[in-house]
């Protein structure tokens, strides 16, 4: 039976996946400059999420920043954290199991640096949607595989429960408040669909670059004082004569030199 974490480690040792610094947002960098604490959390559970985000960071090849929020912060629709994909960002609340939940967000900064087309190929209006979509069921299944593979049997444990009861959501056969999260929200807030390509990331990152260079070029405008910009205008203009009369007595002395005496 496959293994998520593993499957990705082999991964890390091909030469074939290459870590994308999503143009910035993903930099490779220790969970010390990531990771930041809102509110109250334990000097252990700090620790335990510092040593299990360097972990996970090296083997998904993701460097996302985190706000770890006091274990009463509560986020809304029931859930236990974000991944916000645009800033390439987690905020996660404290919990007595802290590291499948890591590793589950972490795995969503995976799929949506490396695997956009597929990240993006996802859409829900309801809880039964949302547990049933393909990203979610990876992100559960890389938390599980990961705490298997780090001994965490406690969680692990915790994580098979959840997914039998998230099983019996999708089939209707539970609330989705058994489960702890709000089907409200979900009506409020459904997600749609988009097709993108395997490289967009690529894609993003050249026409972020073009978007800054011309930013950067009209900055340079705006800050030019009028008779300045006039000036380098008419001594750019004058410049160039200056390169075409050069280039015609160039010609003129070539010829006269081919006239025979």
């Amino acid at each position: 039976m496959s293994n998520r974490f593993l499957d990705a480690e082999s991964s890390y040792y091909n030469t074939q996946f290459i870590h994308n610094d999503l143009n910035g947002l993903n930099i490779e960098s220790n969970s010390e400059m990531k990771i930041k604490v809102i509110g109250h959390v334990d000097t252990f559970t700090l620790k335990t999420i510092h040593e299990n985000y360097e972990i996970i960071s090296k083997n998904l090849k993701v460097y996302p920043t985190i706000n770890v929020y006091s274990r009463d912060y509560k986020f809304e629709g029931g859930f236990g954290g974000f991944y916000y994909y645009d800033k390439n960002h987690i905020n996660i609340a404290d919990h007595y199991y802290i590291v499948s939940m890591l590793a589950h967000e972490m795995r969503h900064a995976y799929q949506y640096i490396y695997f956009p087309n597929l990240f993006f190929n996802t859409s829900y209006s309801s809880v039964r949607e949302y547990l049933a979509c393909d990203i979610e069921r990876d992100a559960r299944g890389y938390a599980l595989d990961y705490c298997t593979i780090r001994e965490y049997w406690e969680e692990v444990r915790e994580c098979q429960k959840i997914e039998q009861d998230y099983e019996l959501v999708i089939q209707n056969k539970m609330t989705a408040s058994t489960v702890g999260l709000d089907e409200g929200y979900f009506i409020k807030k459904p997600y749609g669909s988009t097709l993108t390509t395997r490289n967009y990331q690529s894609n993003e990152r050249a026409l972020n670059y073009s978007e800054k260079k011309v930013k950067q070029n009209s900055i340079l405008n705006k800050q030019l004082h009028p008779f300045i910009k006039a000036t380098l205008i008419t001594c750019a203009s004058i410049l160039g004569l200056g390169f075409v009369l050069l280039g015609l007595f160039s010609i003129i002395i070539l010829l006269a030199a081919m006239v025979p005496d």
